[in-house]
């Protein structure tokens, strides 16, 4: 989030949505420094239930369309990072 709010050079909308997310809290308590930000990816981690699901994902938009409006839409792709996430939605 905040590396869309830099490369938009700023935006009200998602900065409120930052500023909000990181009063929740489950942010407050998570160790942001664990995270190794100079990985080729970066997993998200969810938990459903008793299961922790590692995922990755892929931003895709549309390059060169007509409408300008098409051009802001953007699709996020998640796939699994791990055996075991591969199996949960295997079941």
């Amino acid at each position: 989030l905040r590396t869309e709010i830099l490369e938009l050079g700023g935006e009200d909308q998602l900065s409120a949505l930052a500023a909000r997310l990181a009063e929740h809290e489950r942010v407050r308590k998570a160790d942001m420094g664990s995270i190794n930000l100079n990985q080729a990816v970066i997993p998200t981690i969810f938990r459903v239930g008793e299961n922790r699901l590692s995922l990755f994902s892929v931003i895709a938009q549309f390059g060169s369309v007509q409408d300008i409006k098409a051009g802001e839409t953007r699709i996020e792709l998640m796939f699994p990072m791990d055996a075991e996430t591969v199996q949960f939605f295997e079941r």
